[in-house]
């Protein structure tokens, strides 16, 4: 199987994609710096470097092709700050 993970250096993400790895599945993700690409890439993961914030749709797009499963985690400070600014208790 291909998986594409959105947070793969974050905790959750990288245990997803080790645990993937090591059952044979391909596994790519999007990563922001270089250095995480060479250390990702070093345990059988498949990186390209750039930020969603920054991609078009067709990027994505093009990004996500060959995948039979996209998996997403985004940042845990993110939900939290969300979750902080919905609260309807104040």
């Amino acid at each position: 199987m291909n998986v594409f993970i959105i947070g793969i250096t974050g905790n959750i993400g990288g245990l997803l994609a080790q645990r993937l790895v090591s059952k044979g599945d391909t596994v790519h993700g999007l990563v922001r710096r270089y250095e995480q690409q060479a250390e990702l890439g070093a345990r059988g993961i498949n990186t390209a470097v750039g930020d969603l914030a920054n991609m078009s749709v067709d990027m994505l797009a093009d990004a996500f092709s060959n995948a039979d499963a996209i998996v997403s985690f985004p940042p845990l400070d993110s939900l939290l700050c969300e979750k902080s600014e919905n609260r309807t208790d104040n």
